[in-house]
């Protein structure tokens, strides 16, 4: 092989893994529609995670989604104060502190992210299944109860 050839193949190989890359910025997120109004005044994005995968019966685990831009422009700033729900669903080995979480977004507030802190009580060993909905944003984690 000559020497142009192994840099072109080394350029196409680099760009292909640029491409498909595991260290992706929007690896589990789940995007889409937030909100009804201009695309700059919507959320697109909602991520969940809780902060133990393990706790044991009675224990506590804080669950958080974040509501967010993924072209990373702010909540607020819109024409009109937006307000933000999310659902969650739990299995039945565990409670939350809230069945659903809201927050207004003011035109005024400068908000890169909005996130929803609940608690998780174990009820019974078993695995716990939170998903969080926001529109048609769906995400699901799981927390053992031992």
């Amino acid at each position: 092989m000559n020497i142009k050839t192994v840099i072109i193949l080394i350029l196409l190989a680099t760009m292909v893994n640029s491409l498909t890359g595991c260290g992706s910025s929007k690896a589990d997120k789940i995007t889409g529609p937030s909100t009804s109004g201009a695309s700059s005044c919507e959320g697109n994005a909602l991520d969940l995670w809780s902060d133990n995968s393990k706790i044991g019966i009675d224990g506590t685990a804080t669950i958080t989604t974040k509501i967010y831009n993924t072209d990373g422009s702010n909540l607020g700033g819109c024409t009109a104060d937006i307000t933000v729900t999310v659902t969650y669903s739990v299995n039945t080995y565990g409670t939350l502190s809230a069945a659903s979480s809201s927050a207004t977004i003011a035109t005024t507030d400068s908000l890169s992210a909005y996130y929803f802190p609940i608690t998780l009580t174990g009820a019974a060993r078993g695995t716990v299944s939170i998903t969080a909905t926001r529109f048609d944003m769906k995400k699901t984690i799981y927390v053992d109860v031992e």
